[in-house]
């Protein structure tokens, strides 16, 4: 995670994962506790909570989940598109 700058000054939490196929965007939040939780849900998802959690005692936030799912769909399908 990462507080990147916006082109009109101000700043959001940038969330990327690595993973076999490269990194992955998980989204810019505002918020930088659901940033943590996007990331949280995207490491408990791809390699079964096993990675490092920035909430090791909390289940993952539903919503973070289902919007993790939406992104690795969507980054899966484009790596298949480059990779024809």
């Amino acid at each position: 995670m990462s507080l990147d700058p916006r082109s009109d000054g101000s700043a959001y939490w940038a969330v990327f994962i690595a993973i076999n196929e490269g990194n992955m965007f998980l989204g810019g939040y505002d918020d930088e506790r659901y940033a943590a939780e996007v990331y949280d849900a995207a490491a408990f998802l791809l390699f079964g909570g096993s990675g490092f959690l920035n909430f090791p005692d909390q289940p993952p936030n539903m919503d973070a989940v289902d919007e993790v799912r939406v992104r690795y769909s969507r980054f899966m399908a484009k790596r298949r598109k480059l990779d024809v």
